[in-house]
């Protein structure tokens, strides 16, 4: 046999054969191998399922000096919040969807006689009588509701809905040295409800805003006297169908 030929049959044999110099068999390189992947993905999985808010903030500082524009100017860019879902969110949440946890909500806290929600197509708006939750002539919620109060700022915390509290009153003049006019005083308690839901860790964005009477002409005149006034003072939480940057300045009664 030609020598040149035997030592390239002898090459290409060695190509072809498995490596098995770690004296395994060669079917454990692949194993091995799987395994190894597997482990990564799972220390993947595991290090994107936590974010320390702490350490995001700290790389978003540095992030400006290198780019010479804020982060939190950059569109679609969610400041971290406290947890993973608040800095995922970067649309509004579904009305239709808000609607079912609030209600369930409301049923657990076992408040549905205290508290009635109500849809529109661009906003839901929970109602607070102020019967049940204002003294007389007073913007100060008793202890007894405001845990219910806390509770309701806890489930819309990560919402990222823009959110109004607007206050309402009756026409009957009011007799206070702390309120002019039901004016000051739905104001006060709309303040009185936004500053519970700033205790209770929602950071967002709230407006605030008092209409005094002003609903109350917009309600049926063949209405029951009392049903009518009481319809008139509360307090409405009102969640809309889109995010902070919008304008408020129309009424929606």
């Amino acid at each position: 046999m030609n020598p040149i030929s035997q030592h390239s049959d002898e090459t290409l044999d060695s190509l072809c054969k498995p490596a098995t110099s770690f004296g395994g068999s060669p079917w454990m390189i692949s194993f091995l191998d799987t395994i190894s992947l597997i482990l990564t993905f799972f220390i993947l999985v595991y290090s994107m399922a936590e974010i320390d808010a702490h350490k995001w903030e700290q790389i978003a500082q540095t992030m400006p000096s290198a780019t010479h524009k804020k982060v939190s100017e950059q569109p679609g860019f969610a400041r971290p919040k406290e947890n993973l879902a608040a800095i995922q969110q970067s649309r509004a949440v579904d009305l239709d969807y808000l609607e079912i946890l609030l209600q369930r909500r409301l049923e657990k806290l076992d408040a549905e006689g205290m508290v009635w929600l109500e849809t529109f197509p661009d906003r839901l708006v929970l109602h607070l009588p102020a019967d049940s939750f204002f003294e007389l002539a007073s913007a100060d919620i008793p202890q007894n509701t405001r845990p219910l109060v806390a509770s309701l700022a806890q489930s819309l915390r990560y919402i990222p809905n823009q959110i109004a509290v607007q206050g309402h009153a009756d026409p009957d003049p009011i007799d206070s040295p702390l309120y002019p006019s039901n004016w000051e005083l739905s104001l006060a308690r709309a303040q009185s409800v936004a500053a519970i839901f700033a205790e209770a860790g929602y950071s967002g964005e709230i407006e605030t805003q008092g209409f005094g009477d002003r609903d109350f002409a917009l309600r049926e005149e063949n209405m029951l006297r009392d049903r009518r006034f009481n319809l008139a003072r509360r307090v409405d939480i009102v969640i809309y169908s889109y995010l902070p940057e919008h304008d408020l300045s129309i009424f929606h009664p």
